[in-house]
């Protein structure tokens, strides 16, 4: 059963981004195209590996794959930044300082992948995984990113223009994203969990396209 859940998130995320992908180069504004096309590709890509860790027994490949499985820190992290931007409908709000947060954000995608060791597991019906040999790191540091992109999406309810469906697609993300790593992290249960909350930032983060698309 976990074996086609997963499968099925798989297959579900491969037709989600691609589809992101092929909107966002059609309609997306210059101002968000690059980023958004960038997220969507590296999601599409992590998920090709995973798909091939599924599949794989060469585990020295698995190991060379480890930057690519970890671009979760990273293209989550951004989408829920980004979608706060477009969710909070705010001109005096400098987009430059969402930009100024993704380098701060691709620096700790850096240190973490290069400082922080992974342990590959095989689990039988799921393959095999990468799991942090520091998970109190890897859930103290999820609790604190998340837990402040849903702080800061807060704003969004305040905002007279803003897009209040938005904002709490965000905090429904940012709470899931919480849960799964903070009593998860490390398991079974873990994988499938975890999947459900990236699934839900990759529908806000194309909801926020839309909805940007729509606005201007």
């Amino acid at each position: 059963m976990k074996s086609y859940l997963y499968l099925g998130y798989l297959i579900s995320m491969f037709l989600i981004t691609y589809i992101s992908i092929i909107y966002t180069k059609k309609y997306a504004p210059n101002k968000i195209k690059v980023i958004y096309i960038c997220l969507f590709s590296l999601i599409f890509i992590r998920n090709a590996v995973l798909f091939y860790t599924y599949l794989s027994n060469n585990l020295t490949n698995l190991y060379l794959a480890k930057g690519i499985i970890y671009f979760n820190l990273l293209c989550f992290p951004i989408a829920g930044i980004m979608s706060f931007y477009i969710f909070l409908r705010d001109n005096k709000f400098n987009f430059n300082n969402i930009l100024g947060v993704i380098g701060i954000l691709f620096i700790s995608y850096i240190v973490n992948v290069y400082l922080n060791e992974a342990n590959i597991n095989l689990i039988d019906s799921l393959g095999y995984i990468f799991v942090s040999s520091n998970i109190k790191f890897i859930k103290i540091f999820t609790l604190v990113l998340y837990g402040s992109i849903m702080l800061i999406s807060l704003r969004i309810f305040s905002g007279k223009a803003s897009n209040k469906f938005g904002g709490t697609l965000i905090v429904i993300s940012s709470i899931t994203t919480i849960i799964c790593n903070y009593l998860f992290y490390g398991n079974d249960a873990m994988i499938i969990t975890t999947y459900l909350s990236e699934v839900l930032w990759v529908m806000t983060l194309f909801y926020s396209l839309i909805r940007f698309k729509k606005s201007h």
